[in-house]
């Protein structure tokens, strides 16, 4: 008797590989770019569609359904064991507030709403970013649950059917239906109107619907649709992420509905793919570790970027090298859970080693059988249902949505006299002053940096009505002490001593709120840093203050790494102030202190991971006098102010140029022993340059480093900000 044995078909396992590497690399570089080139999600939900169609003509819905959760859940629970218990750790949490917050991490276990990236309220944990691709196994999960429907459906009304969820995206994206209104639900919506016409092609795909469909029918079709997409992204790009489709649910539906009939039609055979040497393995192995390698392969790009930011690297290709290396070993540690879900033997890298003979099943195996029959599947049920049941009730207490645009300034102790006297005429756009009088001490507590007064000056601040906001720097013996910040942000202990004492002095002396100036941290310590934030975030709110934080500014192109330290920052301050100056500064060559086209692309950085209204953008009122590096003179740069520049620029008769690029002037000049130097600085009309940005972006406001001898006129300047 001969057994015929169905073709396999290689195009859906080359078609989902390409896809799973094409997500590792976008969320490696971030090139929105690739989601024109290959739009992988829709791709990968097409391929998920095509394999339940066929397993629902084989078997009963429900054997179908318990199937795919059985080979989606286990290797998501052992993610989550990780990544909780490593929050529980790291970020300070305890057995009971995990207990307390069981609504939420039930989400980890069925997660039919995103599971939480952090144990404590408020968020900013380090694992908020490892979360974040989860959202798939979600949408997955609901378009598994829905499938016997979605084909009962496709069976009878197929092109009303494949419809529905086009309809829905383009009510959506027309403004017609709310779907932010919605809440988590409204994820949901969103993720089946754009990905669910690629689902429902699956189906066409498996039923043979679209092998039926005349080839030029099928070009038409996807050459309509996709250009309807381009064409929409073109003309309505995300505020946040321009022209990346992954933000216009629209476009990414229509040219992702394309791309993938014209792929599902074709169904190459891809013979030639496993007789090239290491492919077809390569290939095998991506499509046994599927579900391992998207879920692993996000905590391997964050620890990657780490890594190479401790070795002084910054390239790309390196942190992807690293990436893929990371994300391999996460296969052999932890792969093991998609064998155990499928009842095969154990493999350390299915498809790139040799296959053993082996006939027993995993142990193991009969509870994960036992937990996905009818009574594993019923209880899982039921505690999610219970999860909704006994929800405290949303509060419907409507929160405004606008901010005051606000503009501070900082106060330095060692130029007070002339900070003090330009206080008066900046008194009318400002709102606060942030005077630099503390920094921490090495058991947590605050000492100040400085003998010159307070309270003269807090009352003179006060009697101009605007708040005192203190400043709190880790800069101490004539550098930025960032060993000193990580012992005390790294151990419980000292972190809630220094929590303590900022919140009793902001307390005791009545402050409104206060500044965090930490700088010269590394990117291994920015979730502990996160969690500083968050506990004295929660101190200070108790008492009605407010809690601001400067942090450097970079652009997505240079400084990557600074994603992670906005978003934790991003989630529990009031404010989170941009340092967008010192471009150059006085350890570099001459330059533009904030050369607009920089600010431009740090504040569309920091916008990607901070709401709007929670950014302030911070303006230079000061420059640098260097020695040109061609005069063969030693030395850095000189601090120095717009009132001092303009002094040095008359002394020697030298006449103040201004850069169209830069939007900043500056000049140059020969000193008493002849050496050439160059001064670039800021004043009133760099400064309204940058003061346009801030407007466009629709920020919460500005803030100054610093007052004393800046030039006069940028006080008008700011009075007629928004």
């Amino acid at each position: 008797m001969t057994v015929v044995v169905p073709e396999r078909e290689r195009y859906i396992d080359v078609y989902r590989a390409v896809a799973l590497v094409r997500v590792m690399i976008y969320h490696l570089a971030g090139w929105a770019w690739l989601s024109i080139a290959f739009p992988a999600m829709g791709v990968m939900f097409a391929v998920a569609g095509s394999l339940t169609a066929r397993s629902l003509q084989r078997r009963p819905a429900f054997d179908v359904v318990a199937g795919r959760l059985r080979r989606l859940l286990p290797p998501l629970w052992l993610l989550g064991a990780v990544v909780v218990t490593g929050m529980i750790i790291v970020d300070g949490g305890s057995l009971g507030a995990v207990v307390g917050r069981w609504r939420e991490l039930i989400h980890w276990i069925v997660p039919v709403a995103d599971p939480p990236g952090d144990v404590a309220a408020g968020g900013g944990s380090w694992a908020e970013n490892i979360v974040a691709p989860l959202w798939y196994v979600r949408a997955y999960l609901w378009f598994v649950l829905l499938s016997p429907l979605l084909m009962w459906a496709f069976r009878r009304w197929p092109v009303r059917t494949l419809l529905v969820p086009l309809v829905v995206v383009a009510a959506a994206g027309t403004g017609l239906v709310d779907l932010e209104a919605l809440g988590a639900p409204g994820d949901a919506v969103r993720d089946f109107a754009t990905y669910g016409a690629c689902w429902l092609l699956g189906f066409a795909h498996r039923t043979g619907q679209l092998r039926r469909l005349p080839l030029a029918a099928a070009v038409a079709v996807a050459a309509a649709a996709m250009a309807t997409g381009l064409w929409w992204a073109l003309t309505h790009p995300s505020e946040d992420f321009g022209y990346d489709l992954n933000e216009i649910p629209l476009a990414q539906a229509l040219w992702s509905l394309g791309v993938v009939l014209l792929l599902l039609r074709w169904a190459p055979p891809m013979g030639g793919v496993d007789r090239v040497p290491g492919l077809g393995r390569l290939v095998d192995f991506i499509t046994a570790r599927a579900v391992t390698l998207y879920l692993w392969h996000n905590p391997a790009i964050d620890l990657a970027w780490v890594l190479c930011e401790r070795a002084g690297v910054s390239a790309v290709w390196a942190a992807g090298l690293v990436a893929a290396a990371l994300t391999l070993l996460a296969t052999m540690l932890f792969g093991w859970a998609e064998d155990l879900a499928a009842r095969r033997p154990v493999r350390l890298l299915p498809g790139l080693l040799r296959r053993r003979a082996a006939t027993r099943r995993p142990v193991g195996a009969r509870a994960i059988g036992l937990v996905f029959g009818r009574v594993g599947l019923t209880a899982l049920a039921a505690v999610v249902l219970a999860s909704w049941v006994t929800a405290p009730a949303a509060d419907r207490t409507p929160v405004a949505s606008d901010r005051p645009w606000t503009v501070s300034a900082y106060l330095v102790p060692w130029d007070l006299d002339r900070g003090l006297a330009s206080l008066p005429a900046a008194a009318g756009p400002l709102s606060a002053v942030s005077p630099v009088w503390y920094t921490p001490a090495d058991d947590g507590a605050l000492v100040r940096n400085d003998d010159s007064p307070v309270e003269p000056v807090a009352a003179r601040v006060r009697a101009l009505d605007l708040d005192v906001v203190p400043s709190i720097s880790n800069f101490r013996s004539g550098e930025w002490d960032a060993e000193l910040v990580r012992r005390l942000i790294g151990s419980p202990a000292l972190r809630s001593a220094h929590v303590s004492a900022i919140a009793e002095t902001a307390r005791d002396q009545g402050w409104d709120g206060i500044d965090i100036d930490y700088e010269a941290l590394e990117p291994a310590d920015y979730a502990a840093f996160g969690v500083f934030l968050n506990d004295l975030a929660a101190a200070l709110h108790a008492d009605g203050r407010r809690l601001t934080v400067a942090l450097p500014a970079g652009t997505a192109a240079d400084r990557p790494e600074l994603a992670r330290l906005y978003r934790l920052a991003g989630a529990v301050v009031d404010e989170v102030r941009v340092m967008a100056y010192d471009y150059a500064w006085e350890g570099s060559g001459p330059g533009p202190i904030a050369p607009v086209d920089w600010v431009e692309d740090a504040v569309a950085h920091v916008v990607t991971y901070v709401p709007r209204e929670r950014v302030v953008l911070g303006l230079a009122a000061h420059g640098y006098d260097w020695p040109d590096p061609g005069s063969g003179a030693e030395g850095g740069g000189q601090d120095l102010m717009y009132a001092d520049a303009i002094a040095v620029a008359e002394e020697h008769g030298r006449e103040v140029q201004w850069s169209n690029d830069a939007q900043t002037p500056w000049f140059s000049y020969a000193d008493d022993d002849g050496q050439v130097r160059a001064v670039w600085f800021e004043d009133a009309p760099s400064l309204a340059a940058k003061l346009e940005v801030a407007a466009e972006q629709r920020l919460g406001g500005v803030f100054l480093w610093r007052v004393g001898g800046e030039d006069p006129t940028l006080w008008d300047v700011l009075d007629d900000a928004p």
